[in-house]
């Protein structure tokens, strides 16, 4: 079992304050929020080795990533665009 914590609890602070919290309170990851100022819903590969970097150094597993493919739907199409975009993020994170 591992102990998590959603950074969406923390969506008005930056990413790094939300990790800062999930490694003080001993949690083993985090759920990352996919929208910003968290993760973006694009693949950024310099931004994924980064965000990366930052669960490492503090000790947290990428345990799920938040997307939101499908809400405010414009069609079939966009919704299976997003989620492509979502399988590279999660892919690029280990999740």
């Amino acid at each position: 079992m591992f102990v998590g914590l959603c950074t969406i609890g923390l969506k008005n602070r930056c990413l790094d304050a939300a990790l800062d919290a999930a490694e003080k309170l001993g949690c083993d990851g985090v759920e990352l929020w996919g929208k910003e100022p968290h993760m973006g819903e694009q693949y950024d590969e310099t931004r994924l080795r980064c965000t990366r970097s930052s669960l490492s150094k503090r000790g947290l597993k990428p345990l799920v990533f938040g997307s939101y493919v499908g809400s405010l739907s414009k069609g079939l199409e966009s919704d299976l665009e997003r989620g492509r975009e979502a399988l590279r993020i999660v892919h690029a994170l280990g999740v």
